[in-house]
């Protein structure tokens, strides 16, 4: 699932976190996404101008709290 869409034009870029129906909230594999996004603009994109935003209503919830209940409740169940 792509949960990060971006756009580039000239020297500006845009990064679109992609899980409206979520609000945008930072699931783990949006947050990787978005590291790996970033890095790669760290390593030699010609964008000068960075733009975070959100699709949908929200920019961002927060953390995924539904994720987070779900690995809690499996690392429990392991243990």
């Amino acid at each position: 699932m792509n949960t990060i869409r971006t756009e580039l034009e000239d020297r500006w870029a845009w990064i679109f976190l992609n899980r409206p129906d979520k609000r945008n909230a930072l699931s783990a594999e949006l947050i990787a996404e978005l590291n790996q996004t970033l890095a790669d603009f760290e390593d030699g994109a010609e964008q000068r101008v960075l733009i975070i935003t959100g699709e949908g209503k929200a920019f961002c919830s927060g953390l995924d709290l539904e994720e987070l209940q779900q690995m809690n409740r499996k690392s429990y169940e392991e243990s």
